[in-house]
């Protein structure tokens, strides 16, 4: 399984594309406003996806939808091939939440109906499990961040091989999931030790928290980020775009 980072930008950032990115090259990973850029930037055909991941329904998470919906639209009547369906994880109120950014996009426009022929909807809250192939699945783990939020685990026979904890603040409630060690772990990381004001996690956390519990067995990543770079440790990085992993 491959894992390609298409932007690693959060909602205030200093210009760098917003956060997302793919697995297998079909399944995305956050819709936020730039994707159809960053997608066709990395080489991703986006009539081939296949899933599409949304931990919720902020803007730099949820405004690309548009983008895609009609560029899906357009080249199925375009090439005379039915689109879809792919199948949609997110929370509960997904299907709303795309219909509703739709109209905003476009108004009275079909594409709002085709929603229902393109999409199939899987909610999901911390209870849910999704096959992924007949080896690996995915397990669903609660952000702590004002609205319902959701990152995942990918968790195949050998374990845990991959963890996205999204949009959040550190929880104590993480640390039976690192406790699994998973090979790859992508964590927000948009506060920085500068930061007057601290509303995501923070490198200190990942260091005084989480690496006591995962020691050398796990790699963490910074992503939705505030600004390039930072500080790189053994077994913490900070995320570029283009940037590939490997996972179990």
């Amino acid at each position: 399984m491959r894992i390609k980072i298409l932007g690693n930008g959060g909602f205030i950032s200093s210009g760098i594309p917003y956060n997302s990115f793919i697995i297998n090259d079909n399944f995305l990973i956050e819709t936020p406003p730039d994707i159809m850029v960053s997608l066709r930037n990395h080489g991703i055909r986006f009539f081939e996806l296949t899933r599409i991941f949304l931990s919720h329904f902020h803007g730099d998470h949820l405004f690309g939808m548009p983008f895609i919906v009609l560029n899906l639209m357009k080249h199925s009547i375009e090439t005379e091939l039915p689109a879809g369906p792919i199948e949609m994880i997110g929370p509960a109120g997904t299907r709303d939440a795309l219909k509703a950014v739709q109209r905003l996009a476009v108004g009275d426009h079909p594409s709002v109906g085709f929603i229902d022929t393109l999409f199939r909807f899987v909610e999901i809250d911390e209870n849910a499990e999704i096959p992924l192939d007949e080896e690996r699945r995915m397990v669903f783990h609660r952000m702590a961040h004002p609205m319902p939020t959701y990152g995942f685990s990918i968790v195949g026979k050998s374990g845990y091989s991959f963890t996205y904890f999204a949009d959040t603040v550190w929880s104590d409630s993480f640390l039976p999931i690192l406790a699994n060690k998973p090979r790859v772990v992508f964590c927000d990381l948009n506060s920085r030790p500068d930061d007057k004001l601290k509303q995501h996690m923070t490198e200190q956390e990942i260091v005084e928290k989480a690496l006591p519990v995962t020691g050398s067995s796990t790699r963490y990543v910074g992503v939705h980020l505030s600004r390039e770079g930072g500080e790189e440790r053994e077994c913490l990085h900070y995320s570029k775009a283009g940037e590939e992993y490997g996972i179990g």
